[in-house]
């Protein structure tokens, strides 16, 4: 199997994407989408946060895997003005989420939801 560079770490509630996800990784990010849900705690209303901070591309694939979790509380840490951000506006999806933003120290490195 070739390395495509998409990357999806999965923990509890959240799961933290790399790469590019087209039509060729979209399964890949559902799975991991799966796999986080079924990780959530019982009870708890936390979200199913999902950090695309690291992704440089996504095509209408894997906007039908994030929209098919929008009415399980997602929210999604994107950075602001990116690629993923427009094409994410542009195809409606940011309307149905919730989207927060990565803080950045003065060093300028990405450190989760701000």
């Amino acid at each position: 199997m070739q390395d495509d560079g998409f990357r999806a770490m999965v923990a509890a509630g959240t799961v933290v994407v790399s790469g590019e996800i087209d039509l060729a990784t979209a399964p890949r990010l559902r799975a991991a989408l799966s796999e986080a849900t079924d990780r959530r705690v019982p009870g708890l209303d936390d979200p199913l946060l999902v950090d695309l901070t690291a992704v440089g591309y996504l095509d209408s694939a894997a906007m039908a895997v994030l929209y098919a979790y929008t009415g399980q509380g997602l929210e999604l840490v994107l950075v602001e003005g990116s690629v993923v951000e427009r094409a994410l506006d542009i195809g409606g999806l940011l309307d149905q989420v919730t989207v927060s933003r990565p803080r950045v120290p003065e060093g300028g490195r990405l450190h989760g939801p701000a």
